[in-house]
């Protein structure tokens, strides 16, 4: 098998394994219908196999030697990892089969994941991948007797913390031993007639068990009538008695890839065709008259009565084949593997265009963070989508000289209105046009004269628009007062000075009631006023109105000078309801901070951006891009009128359009 592919040389064709190649060179973020979004852990160790099932991104580690797991670091999934642990098999003896090697797994869905614990991988971390051996075969002639396959391993050095899977058992050696017990049982010889056990729930006691989990299953027993020995049991069946010694059956795991990966060192091939990744079948048993008895599907070595016995399958955990004849050398076991994987990434055919395409939670989610178009694709399903639409905040005020007794810090910018719910779209080809509003510009450093802007609205199609952000309060001259937000929920900028009042929340606005993923009424979106000030007369700007809440008013000292806090939703994660998953938008700016004002703040969601500080001297902060967060307000410093510097306000920061549909 090639370092990464099946193969021989590096392509970026979907066909061969090379498939993060293809999907990066592929599926272009932000357009067409398609994205994959590959944020897995990074790991080293055995040979790597990329590959999709379903929607999903895996990564394989196979292991036919023994090695490393080398986890570097834990990527956006989960650092849980799926194992397949195959020990090897046990040799097969002068008559009986033997046993396959023991088989675990947590592979999900897999009948025998059920009691075998999850495994969660750290960073920087290294976990010990040991592959055993098959068990060697005897010659009954010249008492060398037949072996018990090596156990495999995988986790942390100390093995009772990780996952070990037991060499499969010796057959039975005719007349001097019993079939072995181990991982599945060795079948048993004509003297001594004991088969040995597996590891399951059901092996008694004196054989180590019962056991929370199955590995395999017990041998065949012997029988004069016809002469045939037992078969060594596998990982789905026990070896068989007579007629047939055959071995018993294993059990299919793809956990290393598409189950056509074959002859590649994976497994063993099922009779089927092109059915490939069997492991754990035990060894056929000897018989006479002469004939070949079947191994277990998985790997399992035929039995027979000369020449006719075989190994088990290298890499499957396969049981050795047993011969009728004393002076042949038995077959021997297979050797086991180990394989990890874990999920790098998911594949979403999306049933729409336009804007970064994502998906989770069983939704598809278009993020627009510019303007664009959301336009049905011909897979297009007739039915509501979700829809959180977000106006760009308002730009924070700044103060210049004026004929004022004290210098007074400017107010914070309000946060973009928010219209959250669902909307119909129907028919294939339909464009919804898509607009994400700007922020409003702070006002200009050194103008006396301007003020700041208005955020802009953002809208998904007609008529679901939330209104831009209300401009933050200005002391300058002349003075400018906090102004309204836009129609659809534009929260109120702050005030400045007592005479110069916030401005309130705009047209068809309504007051969020709190909680997580709140639908806005049909015409209504939320927001709040911007904060008046005074009297007495502040040393700070009012901060302004968020869309869950009013700002702060400014005071003598700083220490109420917050922008008005957000609202949650959790679309971006596939309308999960969480609050783990939620997310703030357009929250208000803080008030700045005049000569003798006390500490800045933004709003308490970080959305909306901090006033200037008078002392270290530092202008306002922008409100959060693609949030609509509020600018904060401009800082002042001196004793007189003139005195300075004078620190201009943030900008507001744009709005966003984020669509979510059921995958």
């Amino acid at each position: 098998m090639g370092a990464r592919s099946t193969g021989s040389h590096p392509t970026t064709t979907k066909a061969d394994g090379h498939l993060l190649e293809y999907l990066r060179n592929t599926f272009v973020e932000g357009g067409g219908g398609t994205n994959s979004a590959l944020a897995g852990l990074t790991a080293t160790g055995g040979v790597v196999n990329d590959y999709t099932s379903g929607s999903a991104v895996y990564r394989a580690h196979i292991f036919t030697a023994s090695g490393t797991f080398s986890v570097d670091t834990i990527g956006d999934f989960p650092a849980d990892v799926e194992y397949l642990v195959v020990a090897g098999g046990g040799g097969g003896g002068y008559e009986a089969g033997g046993g396959a090697g023991g088989l675990r797994t947590n592979l999900s869905g897999h009948p025998l994941s059920p009691g075998n614990p999850s495994f969660t991988a750290a960073a920087s971390t290294d976990y010990i991948v040991t592959v055993g051996g098959g068990g060697a075969g005897g010659r009954a002639a010249s008492s060398v007797l037949t072996n018990d396959g090596v156990p495999s391993y995988f986790g942390p050095p100390s093995a009772p913390n990780g996952i070990t899977a037991t060499g499969g058992g010796k057959a039975g050696n005719h007349p001097s031993s019993p079939g072995g017990n181990g991982g599945s049982g060795g079948g048993s010889a004509s003297s001594p007639t004991t088969a040995g056990f597996g590891r399951n729930p059901s092996t008694p006691g004196p054989a180590g068990g019962p056991f929370g989990w199955t590995e395999g299953y017990p041998g065949g027993a012997y029988s004069s009538s016809p002469y045939a020995a037992g078969g060594g049991g596998g990982a789905t069946a026990a070896g068989s008695g007579p007629p047939s010694g055959a071995g018993g059956a294993g059990s299919q795991v793809l956990i290393a890839g598409p189950a056509s990966l074959g002859n590649q060192g994976v497994g063993a091939q099922n009779p089927g065709p092109s059915e490939y990744q069997w492991y754990s079948g035990g060894g056929g048993g000897g018989r006479s008259p002469a004939g070949t008895t079947a191994g277990g599907v998985g790997g399992g070595g035929s039995g027979g009565t000369t020449t006719q016995r075989t190994n088990g399958v290298m890499t499957s955990g396969g049981g050795g084949g047993g011969t009728w004849n004393a002076n042949n050398t038995t077959a021997s076991g297979g050797s086991g593997i180990v394989v990890v994987r874990y999920k790098i990434g998911a594949v979403t055919t999306a049933k729409a265009t336009g804007g970064i395409i994502s998906s989770a939670n069983g939704y598809t989610i278009h993020t627009f963070n510019a303007s664009g178009t959301f336009t049905t694709e011909p897979n297009w399903a007739d039915g509501n989508v979700t829809y959180l639409v977000v106006g760009g905040g308002g730009g924070g005020g700044k103060v210049t000289p004026a004929n004022a007794p004290w210098a007074t810090g400017g107010s914070g910018g309000g946060g973009g209105g928010l219209k959250y719910g669902t909307t119909p779209v129907t028919g294939t080809g339909t464009a919804v046009t898509v607009e994400v509003g700007a922020g409003g510009i702070a006002q200009n450093d050194g103008d006396t004269n301007s003020n700041a802007a208005i955020g802009n609205p953002s809208s998904f199609g007609s008529p679901i628009t939330a209104g831009g952000g209300g401009r933050g309060g200005s002391r300058s001259s002349p003075p400018y007062a906090g102004s309204s937000g836009q129609t659809g929920g534009g929260s109120g900028g702050g005030a400045t000075w007592a005479s110069n009042p916030g401005g309130g929340s705009g047209p068809y606005s309504t007051v969020h009631p709190g909680g997580i993923d709140i639908a806005s009424p049909s015409t209504h979106g939320f927001g709040h006023a911007g904060q008046n000030v005074g009297p007495p007369q502040p040393y700070a700007g009012g901060g302004g109105g968020g869309a869950g809440g009013a700002g702060g008013a400014g005071d003598a000292y700083g220490t109420s000078v917050k922008g008005g806090v957000g609202a949650r939703y959790t679309i971006s994660a596939g309308v999960t309801g969480s609050s783990d998953d939620a997310v703030y938008y357009a929250g208000g700016g803080g008030g700045g901070l005049g000569q003798d004002g006390g500490t800045p703040y933004g709003s308490p969601d970080g959305t909306g951006g901090a006033g200037g500080d008078n002392n270290p001297r530092t202008q306002g902060h922008d409100g959060a891009v693609n949030r609509g967060g509020g600018g904060g307000g401009g800082a002042a410093s001196g004793t007189s009128p003139s005195s300075g510097p004078f620190m201009r306000g943030g900008r507001g920061g744009s709005g966003i359009v984020i669509v979510a549909y059921p995958t």
